[in-house]
Order: structure tokens, then C-alpha cells, then sequence
């Protein structure tokens, strides 16, 4: 939504507030409120939740979606392993945004649940449900949310937080298997869930097992197994997105480095592999690890943050959805971990979350191959780990 300032973009980001095996640094102080100009790709600092809401501390936020359309936004907190989930309950919280068209915005806790599981690392809503992958766990959950009238909704705006929520029956699937990483594929990691276009099946990308699970969002989650789509082994699929106008996905393999391209029929949910792309440069010799993937409004470009490389993939799409082999190019990302990053609405700008160096570097986007890379810019933000615009 715009600020006063109706040039302005408001966006979330997430960070780990916490040292982690993985994380060198966890410094991060909650969820940072941004805005973004949409002419010149000033960013500013709105707040931290640390120190503007009243609730308790958050522990390792490390993943939103903001609904733009209810003016909420909704985190998944991460607790790494067992020994921890014995002493801290991570939570998922539920913000209700006040005054998005003000010059700070306002964000006010709505509701909280616990999600007992290790290392929740993805977040959504769809429909009147919240889904969070638990990569530690190797299981997705399905949290139903109430149905209110007008009159309720707004008494949440008015931050009264005493209004139940979710509905008391939570599903949960679990998921079984492994891959040949025996380091990192010694049983099922659920990372990521994505929506068919049409909002008739759910994706998860299941790192540990090279599997993409498919359900059908009609059924509750117990009641039918899950079609089971298989990628290449060893590749680790992490994260997974659709084509705006095509019958595409496009998922990033965490542990190869790959893009790979999928043929998705709507009808039945599979997906077919058509294609897979290598999204590092051949003479890289280091260990690939992709982390996070968007696709340009225009479909005209995917793009796919790359990790001990530290730059973004921009790879070209012909008109078929497929990569155009020779359209592939990398640019730096100006910091270190580029774990998450977005392109804005409009496909003009992108922000990138350098993890492990502590920063935001915003972007003009020319075209969708074309990036303005002497243009751009840093900002600190401490341990960023996912941004979110609207969904």
C-alpha cells in the first residue's frame, strides 16, 4: 500500500535473531517494516518489531507473508534443533498493519500459536488457512483460520488480541524418505510450499528427499497420500515458483545449484521435467548452494539467488518458459549469503537480504534481463533472512 507518499512501497523482512549453525552472526532485532520508493529505490527503515510492539521478544522471525488484501502479516519463528524446541516453543504471529497509508505505518499482534516442530522455515496463507513447512520435522501443518464478519474484523484493528483466531483442529502431514547427501538428505526436509495458479494444489519442496509433494487442496491433508514428483537426485529441491501466463514451475535445487524447469498440467497437478539449468558459472568450483528463486512479472526472466557465490542469476525465458542457454548472466550481490530476495511489484526494483554481511542492496531492474548493477545501493539491516511484498 502507498504511504503519504504515494510513490512508496511498504515490504517486510525477516531476520534470525539468533546464532545458528548456519548462521555465523544472528544479530537480527525482529521484523523490519521497509518502505521503497518507487521512483528512485530509496529504501527506509520504518521500524523493528523489537522495539515498537508489545509483545515478547521474537525468536528467529525468519519468514513472512504479507496479505496485502486483509492488511496482515504473519510470521514463523525458527527453533534449529531438538535440544532448543525442549526449552523455547517457536510460535507463529499473526500482526494485524494499521495506517499503511501514513508515513509509519503500524503493526499490531493479532494472534499467536505455537508450532511445536524444528526449523519452521516457510510461511503462507491460502484461503482461510496458514501452511508452514518445518524443515527439521520433515512435515507441513495447516492451521484453519476463523471466519469473521466486519464488525469482528475491525475490533482486531483495533488491537484487541483476545478474539480467537485459528480454528482449534490443526492437519499435518508427515514425510518419509531420504536422498544421496548423506550430510543433508538423511531423512525428509519440507522447505517450501507453493499454489497452483488455479489454488487447487499445494507443492513441497522436500529437500531431503528430492521430492516434490503434491496435494489436493480440496481434501484435508491426512485424508490422501500426496502425489509424489521426483527431481533429480541429489539436487535438493528448495524453493519453487509458477509462470505467470504459462503452465510452468521453475524450482531451485539447494544442494546442485540447479534450475529446474517442469511442465505443469493443471488438471491432475504432476509436473513433467523439461528442462534443468545450471544457474552457477561453469568454471565455479566451489559448493553450490541455491537459496532462494523469483520469477519476473513480465515471465520473461526467472531469477535465482546463489549462495558461496554470493550473486543472483538472472536466466532469460523464451516464449515457452524454457531458459535460453545463452541468456544467462550473474550479477553480484554486494554482500555475503544472499539467503532471500524480491522483486517488487511493479518488476522495477530488487532487494536483495545479504545474511552474513548484514545488508539490503536495492537494484534497478531496466528490463528483465537488464539490472543496474553500478546503481546499486546498501543498507544495513542485521541477519535479513526473507523479504516479503505483498503476496
Amino acid at each position: 500500500p502507498p504511504s503519504s507518499n504515494s510513490n512508496s512501497i511498504l515490504f517486510f523482512v525477516g531476520s534470525y535473531t539468533q546464532k545458528e549453525g548456519h548462521v555465523p552472526n544472528g544479530n537480527g532485532q525482529g521484523i523490519y517494516c521497509c518502505s521503497l520508493d518507487a521512483k528512485t529505490g530509496e529504501l527506509t527503515l520504518q521500524y523493528k518489531t523489537s522495539k515498537t510492539v508489545a509483545s515478547d521478544d521474537l525468536h528467529n522471525p525468519t519468514y513472512l507473508h504479507y496479505d496485502r488484501e486483509r492488511q496482515e502479516l504473519y510470521a514463523v519463528e525458527e527453533v534449529c534443533t531438538e535440544e532448543e524446541l525442549a526449552h523455547t516453543t517457536p510460535r507463529i504471529v499473526v500482526y494485524t498493519i494499521k495506517d499503511a497509508k501514513a508515513e509509519v505505518s503500524k503493526i499490531y499482534v493479532t494472534s499467536e500459536v505455537d508450532v511445536p516442530r524444528v526449523a519452521n522455515c516457510f510461511i503462507a496463507r491460502q484461503n482461510n488457512n496458514l501452511w508452514v513447512a518445518s524443515y527439521g520435522s520433515g512435515c507441513v501443518l495447516k492451521y484453519p483460520i476463523l471466519d469473521y464478519d466486519e464488525s469482528i474484523a475491525s475490533r482486531r484493528t483495533d488491537n484487541d488480541n483476545s478474539i480467537p483466531f485459528f480454528e482449534p483442529d490443526i492437519e499435518q502431514y508427515n514425510y518419509q524418505g531420504s536422498g544421496p547427501n548423506k550430510l543433508r538428505q538423511e531423512a525428509s526436509h519440507a522447505h517450501h510450499i507453493a499454489f497452483s495458479p488455479d489454488k487447487q494444489w499445494a507443492y513441497v519442496c522436500d529437500l531431503g528427499c528430492d521430492m516434490i509433494w503434491c496435494h489436493d487442496m480440496k481434501q484435508p491433508l491426512f485424508s490422501a497420500d500426496p502425489i509424489k514428483i521426483e527431481a533429480p537426485p541429489g539436487s535438493g529441491p528448495r524453493h519453487l515458483v509458477f509462470h505467470p501466463t504459462l503452465s510452468k514451475a521453475y524450482v531451485v535445487g539447494e544442494l546442485s545449484g540447479y534450475l529446474l524447469v517442469y511442465s505443469y498440467d493443471k488438471k491432475t497437478g504432476h509436473l513433467k521435467l523439461k528442462q534443468s539449468v545450471n544457474a552457477y558459472p561453469d568454471d565455479f568450483d566451489g559448493i553450490p548452494s541455491g537459496a532462494g528463486i523469483r520469477m519476473h512479472p513480465s515471465g520473461k526472466a526467472v531469477y535465482v539467488a546463489n549462495r558461496n557465490h554470493d550473486s543472483i542469476a538472472i536466466i532469460e525465458l523464451d516464449h515457452h518458459g524454457l531458459s535460453v542457454k545463452t541468456g544467462i548472466q550473474w550479477i553480484p550481490c554486494e554482500g555475503t549469503t544472499p539467503r532471500d530476495f524480491a522483486i517488487d511489484p511493479s518488476g522495477k526494483w530488487l532487494v536483495i537480504g545479504n545474511q552474513d554481511s548484514d545488508t539490503l542492496a536495492v537494484a534497478r531492474i531496466k528490463s528483465p534481463t537488464n539490472v543496474d548493477v553500478d546503481g546499486m545501493e546498501l543498507y544495513e539491516c542485521k541477519s535479513p533472512s526473507c523479504i516479503a511484498f505483498e503476496c
